[in-house]
């Protein structure tokens, strides 16, 4: 057994410093690789509507085929584009994780909007801890509303 090693309070605080330093570098690489990381939680492709004109308050059916990576769930926000933005209300969504086809029937034409032209713009935001939001967008097709 070694019983003559002495530790002097020099040695002590240079023990301190080092893992201070690494601790410091380890917390600064973890932030950095979350900063800078491409996160690619989803893909959509494929992106049609069930119609191409609707009426106020008719449901819009958007299919699309999605390759979902991410265990994660977003915020959807949704918005009725024509050069003006109407604004859909925000929901959360926790769609499975997988490839597949699905149907989102969560729009619907609002009573008051006017007749035109419009898309439906769709941000999904994943948060990812401790301080990213990756945000996947996209729109649909063109379609008409007529009274």
């Amino acid at each position: 057994m070694i019983t003559n090693i002495k530790v002097t309070p020099m040695k002590g605080l240079v023990v301190v410093v080092y893992c201070t330093f690494a601790l410091l570098l380890a917390i600064i690489g973890y932030s950095a690789f979350n900063l800078f990381y491409d996160y690619n939680p989803i893909t959509m492709s494929n992106i049609t509507l069930d119609k191409t004109e609707y009426h106020p308050g008719e449901q819009v059916n958007v299919t699309m085929d999605v390759a979902k990576r991410a265990n994660t769930g977003c915020r959807v926000t949704r918005q009725i584009v024509d050069g003006i933005i109407y604004s859909l209300p925000i929901y959360k969504s926790d769609m499975p994780q997988g490839t597949y086809r699905t149907v989102d029937s969560t729009s619907t034409i609002p009573a008051g909007l006017p007749p035109g032209t419009y898309y439906l713009a769709v941000a999904l935001e994943y948060d990812y801890p401790p301080f990213r939001v990756v945000t996947y967008q996209f729109q649909t097709p063109k379609f008409k509303v007529v009274k």
